[in-house]
């Protein structure tokens, strides 16, 4: 377990803010129902109220009796030292990647590329092990939109709005995209990519996503509306370079995070490059791709804000130098801390793809990425990536039999 006990005490509260302003600035407790039984205290029992063996995290419902991880329950708020409330605290399953992916890794100074491919079936242990890191991810957008949805953190299944989880609940190109943002911050923290950083995510920025945020409020008063959803503005991934001496932000990583249900070789122009001009027959790309999304990005994005502002709601003592030199850099005209720029692709392989085949540049970047940045490039190659997604979407918070 990775936090240590600080202190137990019996008290009742109704919300998270009760508990925050009755005893500790930024607490990390657990929070189960009365109706959990003695036995699911066990970590694969809790799993399903926010815990796995990696992180602690606190539930926030209705009217709940405080429980210890002891072997017996009672009445207690146990509060945790070294974890904050939602962050994101899970580390990448890394035996299960060495199972699953083979991967091939180029470095050439300021470029690198990596690509992985599946060996094994995606099966229930496959899915089981990346079920934590994901729950993780999205923890606390899961917050966010259930509270504003006025459904539970975590529903029983005969409570309002149960039908309307978040992320389980989403259409299914939205989860392919939601997908492909968490696998990119996966692999980020389990390889080492170009520069040798190493890369921290605090949080992921899924509470931005404002049109999932309305999707879920409609879906929870309404279960016939249904419909797609756009994908959120803005950086699909940030992570920090923080300086373990100073605990200083020293530079960041910014990347775009894409899905494509068969990866040919047309299929990723037309993703890198965007889609033909007019007239199509010239067969002249508009240069409205991923490339040019890097280009033209800000130097300091809104992304860095988002997770300035995360940490000092969520994190502030821990990350409290951190939270300083991003202040300093996102002043107007300041000067820009150093960027690694990300691409990650995912999708299935094509029927006439070999496997060691990579469609994006090994060696180098390509003429069309002119930032002048390190630049990461990840290709991730499935076989039947959907069922897998769809599968490991339903399992997230649910019983044993993988139901939300």
């Amino acid at each position: 377990m990775c936090c240590q006990a600080l202190h137990t005490r019996s008290i009742e509260v109704d919300t998270l803010n009760s508990l925050r302003s009755k005893h500790l600035s930024n607490p990390t407790a657990t929070l189960i129902p009365d109706s959990v039984s003695p036995k699911q205290e066990s970590w694969h029992g809790l799993r399903k109220w926010g815990l796995c063996p990696q992180r602690g995290a606190l539930i926030l419902g209705k009217s709940y009796t405080w429980m210890s991880l002891t072997n017996k329950s009672h009445s207690v708020c146990q509060f945790f030292q070294g974890c904050s409330p939602m962050m994101h605290t899970c580390p990448p399953p890394q035996n299960i990647l060495a199972r699953w992916l083979t991967s091939a890794a180029h470095i050439n100074g300021a470029y690198g590329h990596h690509l992985f491919e599946q060996v094994i079936p995606s099966d229930n242990c496959v899915i089981s092990g990346l079920r934590p890191y994901f729950e993780s991810a999205h923890m606390d957008a899961r917050e966010i939109f259930h509270a504003s949805a006025r459904i539970d953190l975590h529903p029983d299944a005969d409570d309002p709005g149960v039908h309307a989880q978040y992320p389980n609940c989403l259409p299914s190109k939205a989860k392919r995209g939601l997908f492909g943002e968490v696998m990119a911050g996966l692999m980020i923290e389990a390889y080492q990519v170009v520069g040798a950083h190493h890369w921290r995510i605090p949080i992921f920025l899924f509470r931005y996503h404002a049109e999932v945020e309305a999707y879920i409020f409609d879906l929870a008063r309404d279960p016939a509306r249904t419909r797609e959803v756009s994908g959120r503005h803005g950086n699909d991934f940030i992570a920090l370079g923080i300086d373990p001496n100073s605990g200083a932000v020293v530079r960041f990583l910014a990347g775009e995070a894409k899905w494509r249900a068969a990866l040919t070789p047309s299929t990723m122009d037309e993703l890198m490059l965007g889609p033909y001009a007019e007239p199509t027959n010239a067969r002249i790309r508009d240069g409205h791709g991923v490339w040019n999304e890097m280009n033209t990005g800000l130097a300091t994005p809104q992304g860095l804000e988002q997770i300035s502002r995360l940490l000092k709601e969520k994190a502030r003592d821990q990350y409290a130098e951190a939270i300083v030199s991003l202040d300093r850099v996102l002043l107007i005209d300041a000067t820009a801390l150093p960027r690694t720029d990300y691409v990650f692709v995912s999708g299935n392989r094509a029927r006439r793809r070999t496997r060691g085949t990579a469609y994006l540049p090994v060696n180098a970047p390509p003429p069309d990425y002119t930032a002048g940045r390190d630049l990461q490039v990840i290709e991730l190659v499935l076989e039947n990536g959907e069922e897998l997604i769809e599968a490991l979407y339903s399992s997230l918070w649910g019983d044993n039999n993988g139901a939300p």
